[in-house]
């Protein structure tokens, strides 16, 4: 298009010429008029000359008189229209201009700021946004584009530029204990509990608590923008894992006081193995039944918690041994009939966990002593030689193996699994009700696998 400068410089420049032409125009005319006075001024002596001549009989010739020429009024008139009017349209003529119209949400901040502004046409526009604190996920859009948070516009037309941003949520996270590690979505926060999480994106995400000695819990919370969310969780202790180191030991009953059953006494060699320092608890076995939907087993009203899971079959000792070993990659299963002995008396053939006197309410529950199962780890001054806990009363303890009462007579040397079928499986230790003969760590017993009861519970075990 042709700027206005450039028609301003023509315009001055036919102005100029038109002022030439007319000051040309006007010289020409006065000439004329100059010559028109010295026209009469001959004429008139021409005619007195004729009459002379005519007195005197002399003939003169006839003067010729100057035409008359007119000034030009059409073209000064019409010049001066047409400059006046390219001059007027130069001097008024309006620069085009565009709106910017911005809107701004809440929790954005930077230029240029909410409203509408005039610019002229093609003149460039600087924006720049941010999320302040509190906001993320900023988006800019311009005429209803996304566009980055910082640009240029060229106002060759009208524009709406809009930015908005999301406002963030929080979470309050507790656990009992406290000092738990506080993971989110699987990255670590650094903060432990209680604390609360600040900033954090509106939506579905993950809390992971993870602390020494327990079990991690994983907890799904949604947060919502400009509130807080709540994670509070009771942490469960993990299973402490007792080492029994590999070697041989004799089993059986070599005290020659119980049935046959118990008989003969038999060298063993076991490899080295683990076993669980304490019977599975109930907040154990809860968070089991938790996770695989399973119905959490009745606790007589005598408390949950630390105190060992009651009515479970041998095929839910199973079952919970398999989710055990997914959750931590290790083969967990239960001890089998050769292992729980070994941890149970070591390998001088003592008569109890503890040594060979006779069992008290203080180093073990039995006979009614308490008249119900009492939380793991009660009787310090009960434990086995490994430091195992819980061997001698309180709760029977499921072992893997079938039970068969000749299964001495051919045991084999190394790593004894029990009888390759049966009926019943093992089931040893005595339980809170059972007398002080039952609770000799030679004793073997059987029960039907599906059955259960408030006497049965279980302890783990795995190899390296």
């Amino acid at each position: 298009m042709i700027k206005g400068s450039f028609l301003k410089r023509i315009s001055m420049i036919f102005l100029f010429f038109f002022v030439i032409f007319i000051i040309g125009n006007n010289f020409s005319y006065a000439q004329g008029e100059v010559k028109k006075e010295e026209a009469k001024k001959s004429d008139v002596g021409m005619k007195k000359l004729e009459k002379n001549e005519k007195d005197g009989n002399v003939i003169a010739v006839p003067s010729t008189k100057t035409k008359k020429k007119k000034f030009p009024w059409l073209l000064v008139v019409g010049g001066a229209v047409v400059v006046g009017i390219i001059l007027y349209l130069i001097l008024n003529k309006k620069t085009k201009k565009y709106d910017l119209t911005v809107n701004l949400g809440e929790g954005v901040q930077g230029t240029p700021s909410n409203g509408t502004y005039t610019y002229k046409k093609g003149e460039v526009i600087n924006y720049n946004y941010s999320a302040a604190s509190g906001y993320s996920d900023l988006n800019v859009l311009l005429d209803g584009s996304p566009v980055s948070a910082g640009g240029t516009i060229t106002m060759n037309s009208n524009h709406t530029l809009a930015a908005a941003a999301t406002e963030l949520g929080s979470i309050k996270v507790s656990s009992t204990p406290t000092g738990a590690s506080i993971w989110l979505d699987d990255s670590d926060t650094g903060k432990k509990t209680n604390t609360v999480l600040q900033n954090v994106i509106p939506g579905s995400h993950k809390i992971t608590l993870k602390k020494s000695g327990y079990w991690d819990e994983e907890v799904e919370v949604t947060v919502e923008p400009g509130k807080q969310s709540q994670v509070s969780k009771n942490l469960v202790k993990g299973v402490e894992w007792i080492k029994i180191p590999a070697g041989e030991f004799k089993m059986g009953d070599n005290f020659d006081e119980g049935d046959t059953l118990d008989q003969p006494v038999h060298k063993v060699y076991l490899d080295q193995y683990y076993i669980s320092k304490y019977e599975v608890t109930f907040a154990q076995y809860d968070k089991f039944c938790e996770k695989t939907g399973r119905t959490s087993p009745e606790d007589e009203g005598w408390g949950r918690g630390s105190r060992p899971v009651i009515y479970v079959s041998w095929h839910d000792a199973k079952a919970f041994c398999e989710w055990l070993s997914q959750k931590t990659g290790k083969n967990i299963h239960l001890p089998t009939e050769a292992q729980w002995e070994k941890a149970a008396r070591g390998t001088d053939q003592r008569r109890y966990p503890w040594g060979n006197s006779t069992p008290s309410c203080s180093i073990a529950n039995h006979n009614y002593c308490r008249g119900k199962t009492m939380p793991v780890g009660s009787y310090p001054d009960g434990v086995s030689p490994y430091g195992i806990h819980d061997m001698a009363g309180n709760v029977f303890e499921w072992c893997s193996d079938w039970y068969s009462p000749t299964y001495y007579s051919n045991s084999p040397y190394n790593n004894p699994q029990g009888p390759s079928s049966g009926s019943t499986r093992v089931n040893r230790g005595g339980h809170w009700r059972s007398i002080s003969f039952d609770l000799r760590s030679a004793d073997r017993c059987g029960d039907n696998p599906s059955g259960f009861g408030n006497d049965v519970s279980i302890r783990v075990c795995y190899e390296k």
